[in-house]
Formats: structure tokens, C-alpha cells, sequence
């Protein structure tokens, strides 16, 4: 957790700075679903589990390399911890994400625009030891290609809203809102 608040803080410090030095940089929020699709069986103790979502948040910092093309940073974290469900478990299992991401960024013109993004992302995902060693269970720190579509919607000087969705890997894709300033 402690990892997170700072990771937050430092990225918020990034983005206040870079706003105001540069109108070619801009920053944004996002709200997001985490989208796990990951299952598995553990033969040594004859039970399936099956990751649920998690709710997310993250913070983006952006350059316009021109009016179509632009850098985008990333940090994404789950807000809370998404449940492991698991059949005949007298315990309940959770699991925690972060991920830092670094993608190009083509946006087509217009009010109402397409984005597209390709790049890379790095994901941290805590989960409990006993899962660990599967060989279906995701890795712990992993980075990947990864890709995505949108749409942006300019809604003033300066703004853009965005909508969203992401795949991070084969086991995670993110659906997200957000605005940029």
C-alpha cells in the first residue's frame, strides 16, 4: 500500500509540474474496471479459482508531439483488492495490481475523435503465495506489449474526455473514463 500512495504522490508531483511548463504537456484521471481473465486448477488441492475485476484508478501525463500523435506515461492501481474465488476454500483470497505504462498515442481529428495506442506496460500484481507457483497463475512483475482503442470527446479549451479500453496482457485489460487537461 505504501508502495502505491508514493508511487501516486511522485506521479502528481510529474504532472503539476509539467502543466504549467508547457502547454505541449497535459495530464489526466482515469476510473477503470480491471478486467482479470484469469483461472486456473491447483491438482494439489483439488480446487479451481477464478479471479474477479477490481476497480482501479489512475493518472496520466501526456506530451502532443504533434496535433495527432502524442507520448503518454501511465500509472493504474486497484482501489481495493478484487477477490480470488475458489471452490471448497475455507479461506478467501485477494489480489492487488499496479501498472506503469509508457505508450504512443495516434488521435484522429476532430470534436469527437478515435484514439488508438501501442506501447509498454509493466504490471505488479500481489496475490497470495499459495498461488504463486501455478503455472496458470499470472506473473508477480511482468512487463508486455501492450495495445488499445478509444474514444476522445474535446469538451473545452484544453480538455478531453476519454473512454477507453486496454490490453495489458493476456491476463489483463483495463476499460476506463477518463478526462485530460
Amino acid at each position: 500500500m505504501i508502495k502505491k500512495i508514493l508511487s501516486v504522490a511522485g506521479l502528481s508531483v510529474l504532472l503539476s509540474t509539467a502543466h504549467a511548463a508547457d502547454a505541449a504537456y497535459y495530464f489526466g484521471v482515469k476510473v477503470a474496471d480491471m478486467n482479470a481473465d484469469i483461472s486456473g486448477y491447483d491438482a494439489g488441492t483439488s480446487q479451481s479459482y477464478e479471479y474477479d475485476n477490481v476497480s482501479a484508478a489512475g493518472l496520466v501525463i501526456g506530451y502532443r508531439v504533434d496535433r495527432e500523435l502524442c507520448l503518454e506515461g501511465e500509472i493504474t492501481t486497484s482501489l481495493g483488492s478484487g477477490d480470488i474465488s475458489s471452490t471448497g476454500a475455507a479461506t478467501q483470497n485477494e489480489w492487488d495490481v499496479t501498472t506503469f505504462a509508457i505508450h504512443g498515442v495516434y488521435k484522429s481529428r476532430g470534436i469527437t475523435h478515435v484514439r488508438l495506442k501501442a506501447g509498454l506496460t509493466y504490471a505488479m500484481i500481489d496475490q497470495p503465495d499459495a498461488l504463486k507457483n501455478n503455472t496458470w497463475a499470472p506473473d508477480e512483475n511482468a512487463a508486455s506489449f501492450s495495445y488499445g482503442i478509444g474514444l476522445g470527446f474535446e469538451t473545452g479549451t484544453d480538455r478531453e474526455l476519454v473512454i477507453e479500453w486496454t490490453r495489458i496482457s493476456d491476463e489483463l485489460s483495463i476499460l476506463g473514463v477518463g478526462i485530460n487537461f
